[in-house]
């Protein structure tokens, strides 16, 4: 059994959501600060406006958010991702592989994270480095597909 929200803070969600069905970005950002102050900054909603932040191209503002979401959950390779990409957005490189290298430390085999990672070193001409998170994800994904397959066909090998 969960909690209930508070009716005001409960009303402001309903109106944050509401003014993201309609299109309405500025609203929901409205709406999803004033429902930051009422929670005292909840990491939730930290994450639903930064997410809101960075789909109205407020990248700036995004990250600072995502910034604020990582040090209240350090552990959260998601949100470290979320940070990188609102800091690659902003223009700062730096920032971005340093969130992507938290990241890839709490989930060395998130495939997202990998990607993105490989992705930088090419960018930035690593060749090499970028050549083994590849291999990996490659690996990653074949190991998938084959546990996967062996499930569906009720077979413990590949033939």
């Amino acid at each position: 059994q969960t909690a209930s929200l508070p009716k005001e803070l409960d009303d402001i969600l309903k109106e944050a959501n509401t003014c993201y069905e309609q299109g309405d970005s500025d609203g929901a950002i409205n709406a999803l600060e004033q429902a930051l102050e009422l929670t005292d900054r909840h990491p939730v909603i930290l994450r639903a406006l930064g997410t809101q932040l960075f789909l109205s191209k407020r990248p700036t503002w995004a990250r600072a958010i995502f910034e604020e979401f990582v040090t209240a959950c350090p552990e959260d390779a998601t949100g470290h991702m979320q940070h990188a990409i609102a800091s690659f957005h902003d223009e700062d490189t730096d920032a971005c592989a340093a969130s992507l290298k938290k990241a890839l430390v709490l989930e060395p085999t998130n495939i997202d994270v990998l990607k993105l990672t490989a992705d930088m070193d090419v960018r930035e001409e690593r060749w090499g480095e970028a050549q083994i998170k590849y291999e990996k994800i490659n690996f990653l994904l074949s190991s998938f597909f084959i546990f996967y397959y062996q499930r569906l066909s009720g077979s413990t090998r590949c033939e």
